[in-house]
């Protein structure tokens, strides 16, 4: 009985601060489209970053702050956020300059 009590509490606990710290978070991967080769998604993660970072600008798009980018093992690359429009905008954008997404939202 002592244990099961322990555990009980342990569980809410757990879920109390399970929902304080967790969050939505959006992701979408990128492909290379036509006329787009591997080596141009290795650049667009670069770009990513440096717009994540604010050292360079995408027209129209404002920087998303906690962007996260990483480099897939099958040419491409994958992006998330907290930011579900920031995601929409970037997702359109990079569909403009031929790149593929998953992005569905």
């Amino acid at each position: 009985m002592k244990s099961e009590v322990r555990i009980a509490m342990v569980h809410t606990v757990a879920n109390r601060w399970l929902s304080e710290v967790s969050r939505q978070e959006y992701r979408f991967a990128v492909f290379p489209g036509s006329g787009k080769t591997e080596v141009d998604v290795r650049l667009l993660a670069g770009c990513l970053r440096s717009w994540r970072d604010g050292k360079t600008r995408i027209a129209s798009v404002v920087p998303i702050q906690d962007l996260g980018v990483k480099e897939s093992s099958n040419n491409s690359i994958e992006v998330w956020s907290t930011d579900c429009d920031g995601l929409r905008k970037l997702s359109s954008w990079m569909e403009s300059r031929g790149f593929e997404t998953n992005f569905i939202w």
